[in-house]
């Protein structure tokens, strides 16, 4: 018996695309809030959303998300965002792994951060540590987003970036790994590019 032909039934079909959409959007952003570290409230602002709003999002019984919803979370999340029409196929594929580390995408500093053909999800576990370690070591540097207004830069600033930036760099030179790759996209992190 085929897989799809469950899937003849317009009623089945229809209700399975909901569930696992719905389901899939509010999965995700509790994956995405527990990988920040972040609650409810912390999340939302990071987001420019309510709590509440949050809440519902990350309720399968809601399931309200509208697009700019979703693009509003991954301008906050610098993670990108895919929504696309597939085949039933295709939709039973990139749904099938629901799995927190499935569900936890990479940011664009940390896809910047990674070295040339290598994605998080293909490094190696020393390497994929290491990474961890860097992010931890930054965030407790005190950097923090930049959120002026007039700016929205997206960079990240800090008091004494230089001093920063070199414990940063000894940080690195002490693994020898990524050096250039990581240093620059810090550097272009601690920047204000306007």
């Amino acid at each position: 018996m085929n897989a799809l032909s469950k899937f003849a039934d317009k009623s089945y079909r229809d209700g399975f695309v909901q569930h696992r959409v719905r389901g899939g959007i509010a999965y995700q952003l509790q994956a995405l809030r527990t990988k920040f570290g972040l609650t409810q409230t912390e999340f939302a602002q990071r987001t420019g959303k309510t709590q509440t709003g949050i809440d519902h999002l990350e309720s399968t019984a809601h399931g309200d998300a509208s697009v700019q919803d979703l693009l509003d979370i991954a301008s906050g999340l610098d993670v990108a965002l895919l929504v696309r029409f597939v085949s039933y196929p295709e939709f039973l594929e990139r749904t099938a792994d629901m799995s927190v580390e499935a569900l936890q995408p990479a940011t664009v500093f940390e896809s910047l951060a990674a070295p040339a053909g290598v994605s998080e999800k293909t490094m190696s576990k020393d390497d994929h540590e290491e990474l961890t370690a860097l992010r931890g070591f930054v965030a407790a540097s005190g950097y923090i987003r930049c959120d002026n207004l007039m700016c929205n830069c997206g960079s990240w600033h800090g008091g004494h970036a230089n001093d920063r930036l070199i414990e940063i760099s000894e940080y690195l030179r002490s693994y020898g790994v990524w050096r250039g790759t990581i240093l620059d996209t810090l550097r272009s992190m601690l920047t204000c590019v306007r």
